[in-house]
């Protein structure tokens, strides 16, 4: 698990590649924007074939389904390419400023390093943040604006039901706060017998 404040850092070091992220965010929020607006589409081609019978809206919402399952991934194609993009450029970052504080190090640290494998080790570490950092940017960002984007979608279709669920969401987040801080308590037992290893 990444620590939060090291997180940060990472992220501190990828503001100078700001144009790739922001148009990764583009993308993501085109996908959340396609990915909200589906049960729109869906409502229409329910309403244009059992209420109004009118073949031509239902062709109509189906092209437009079909556009936006084309636009969704275009845009997702784009973002996990931009993320990758500066991510790698981060690794290179990295690396330089690695081979930079190694060639200000004395001769006499350099068998040491050897005997521990601690460079292949460090670049081995270089190696895993640079493909776990887009994994954690894509996710937090991309589930973060199709959320809002589907709460704004149900507000828009059922007000009533959309507030029920803001009530229900909001007590399982509630609960599950509170099991996961009773169930990572460690207790006495335990404590114990970790100590008796």
């Amino acid at each position: 698990m990444i620590r939060a404040h090291l997180f940060l850092r990472l992220l501190r070091r990828l503001v100078p590649h700001w144009k790739l992220l922001l148009l990764a965010l583009f993308a993501m929020l085109v996908m959340a924007t396609a990915l909200a607006s589906l049960p729109i589409l869906i409502k229409q081609i329910l309403e244009s074939t059992f209420i109004d019978k009118d073949p031509s809206l239902m062709q109509t919402a189906v092209l437009g389904m079909i556009a936006l399952f084309i636009i969704r991934g275009i845009a997702g194609y784009l973002g996990i390419y931009t993320v990758n993009k500066a991510t790698g450029k981060l690794g290179i970052d990295l690396r330089l400023d690695f081979f930079n504080k190694l060639l200000t190090l004395p001769v006499s640290h350099y068998s040491h390093l050897n005997k521990n494998n601690e460079i292949n080790t460090l670049i081995s570490d270089i190696n895993q943040i640079t493909q776990t950092i887009p994994r954690y940017i894509t996710t937090i960002t991309q589930d973060s604006l199709t959320i809002f984007g589907l709460t704004i979608c149900t507000l828009y279709l059922n007000q009533e039901f959309s507030l029920l669920l803001l009530l229900v969401t909001s007590f399982v987040v509630l609960v599950t706060q509170m099991t996961h801080s009773h169930l990572n308590r460690p207790d006495q037992k335990s404590l114990l017998a970790s100590k008796n290893l």
